[in-house]
């Protein structure tokens, strides 16, 4: 008798796939069994060594226990519910099993959800010739981060959050600042920081022999517009650290190595403690610069001395190794494995984000759910949150949380009702609920909106197929998928299963298909073996003995 767990249900492919920049599963699986706790993958105890050494094989069970998903999603959902968002940060739960340095922790959440002047205020404040207030504020700022502990970062925040982004239409602001309050060391420091970011725009990503003799001009001549204005802001306030941020950055891309070290030096004998220098100094570090893993953890080291008077420097341990796993060119089951030893201490958001996406490229809902549960702790307001949520949204789905999952979909669709990912979201958790009509419409707004994508089309005739039993529907679906999509296999199996189940004609022509297409797929074997079964039990030519063969259940 055929097996329809095996090759026809849809629902129990269990691969997880990056689509439009949110990783999301292929297809629903039923609750999958989690392994008991003595087959959960532990971190090792608290580190007498401050750097992780890298593992060599693959993770190969779940990183968390049943029970510790559970205890963690229900602390992690109940610090969702705290509105303050510095408290909600600080009530969130860490990671099952880890060691993170609290002080580090409340740093940290301090540093990302600390309030600042935005960039509105900034520009409203220049247009009105209120410069003066602005240079006050800023100098607050400064005041603050050297002063207070809870203000660590608070003028890098700024600089970062304001000046940064959108440098080229700011700039004839920035030029208007300059010239109203020509002794501005704050004005010198955010034309240079502009300026800086100019360059690395023009210069773009690629490798310096594949980039463009202009755009290389265009960012030399950027970046000696950045270290003059940078050099006067530093001139005016030598503490300013947000210059030689920029700065860093900007030699970087178009200086030496010595030149970027003796810059970095420079920003070091002024602030020490300062995490932004230093986290700018060790991305310049990096080999892909021109440095190496042991600088980057000579920096580290050399950091943790100053770790008492500013906590955040405690992030930074976790460089190193996660340069070295994201680059190690090896299978990402191996990546994982290093990047949940890496998740024993606390990692910067980059290191979270990028984890938990590839927890779920690699099917590990559990790490998914961790991972981005603790992105969006830090990065609530991030303008790219509303991915994490939705991927997130999937795991939490898969792992048997939909009421929570479809809670996390409808936020993102509220944010953002033209992000598909939403909608995808949305309608696996409403599937879940066993709620197959708002199911189907959210699958056919996320269609709409993304007709190059297989993967709702695929759920819709999960749904038609498996669970409502519309039969011409389901046909239907597959015959677009098939045909829009011909080397997505589970389209023909889809097309195989109605065949089979209602039963309909054609079941040998859809066989020769997939393994002219498939057959030499080693993931296909079990599927292509059971159509050959069902093909057996044929009772003529074009139909189906079907009262031998079992429907998936209901």
């Amino acid at each position: 008798m055929t097996s329809w767990k095996g090759w026809l249900r849809l629902a129990g492919v269990s691969l997880l796939a990056t689509l439009a920049g949110c990783s999301q599963p292929i297809a629903q699986t039923p609750r999958q069994q989690a392994a008991p706790a003595s087959e959960v993958v532990r971190l090792t105890d608290a580190k007498a060594n401050l750097f992780v050494r890298l593992q060599h094989a693959p993770i190969t069970k779940p990183a968390y226990s049943t029970d510790e998903i559970r205890q963690f999603v229900t602390a992690a959902r109940a610090a969702e519910s705290i509105e303050d968002p510095l408290q909600r940060c600080l009530a969130y739960p860490d990671p099952p099993h880890s060691h993170w340095s609290h002080d580090a922790v409340v740093a940290y959440c301090r540093y990302r959800l600390q309030p600042m002047i935005s960039t509105t205020e900034i520009n409203a404040l220049i247009r009105n010739g209120q410069t003066a207030e602005l240079d006050n504020r800023l100098a607050a700022a400064l005041h603050a981060q050297l002063t207070q502990p809870e203000a660590h970062g608070l003028l890098d925040a700024i600089y970062l959050q304001d000046f940064h982004y959108d440098a080229a239409s700011e700039r004839p602001l920035l030029d208007a600042w300059k010239r109203a309050s020509p002794k501005s060391a704050f004005a010198y420091a955010a034309s240079g920081y502009a300026y800086a970011e100019m360059a690395q725009d023009a210069r773009g990503e690629d490798y310096t022999e594949k980039t463009a003799p202009a755009n290389l001009q265009s960012m030399s001549s950027l970046l000696a517009l950045a270290e003059n204005d940078l050099q006067q802001a530093l001139a005016l306030e030598p503490r300013l650290t947000p210059a030689y941020v920029a700065w860093i950055d900007g030699a970087n891309i178009g200086r030496t190595r010595d030149f970027v070290e003796n810059i970095g030096e420079r920003g070091l004998a002024a602030a020490p403690a300062d995490y932004a220098i230093n986290s700018d100094l060790m991305f310049a570090r990096q080999p892909i610069w021109g440095g190496s893993p042991q600088a980057m953890e000579q920096l580290a080291s050399q950091a943790q001395a100053h770790a008492m008077e500013n906590p955040l420097l405690k992030l930074l341990p976790t460089e190193a190794s996660f340069y070295e796993a994201s680059d190690c060119h090896c299978d990402p089951k191996i990546q994982l494995a290093n990047y949940h030893e890496i998740f024993d201490q606390l990692p910067t958001t980059a290191i979270m984000w990028r984890a938990g996406d590839l927890a779920s490229d690699n099917g590990h809902p559990e790490m998914v759910v961790v991972y981005l549960s603790e992105t969006l702790r830090f990065l609530p307001y991030n303008p790219l949150a509303i991915r994490a949520q939705a991927n997130r949204s999937f795991s939490l789905t898969y792992l048997g949380y939909p009421q929570w999952a479809l809670a996390e979909a409808d936020k993102v669709v509220a944010t953002d009702p033209q992000f598909d990912a939403g909608f995808r979201a949305r309608a696996l958790a409403y599937e879940a609920l066993q709620d197959y009509p708002h199911a189907i419409e959210a699958l056919r707004r996320a269609v709409a909106l993304d007709p190059s994508s297989s993967w709702q089309l695929l759920e819709l005739g999960n749904i038609y197929g498996y669970k409502t039993r519309e039969w011409d529907k389901a046909w239907e679906i597959s015959s677009q998928i098939t045909q829009k999509f011909p080397n997505e296999a589970n389209g023909w199996v889809l097309r195989a299963m109605i065949q089979v189940a209602e039963p309909r004609a054609g079941l040998k022509d859809t066989y020769d298909e997939f393994n002219a297409r498939f057959g030499n797929d080693p993931d296909h074997q079990t599927a292509l073996s059971e159509m050959r079964e069902a093909l057996k039990q044929q009772a003529g030519p074009g139909g189906l003995n079907s009262t031998r063969l079992k429907l998936p259940p209901h």
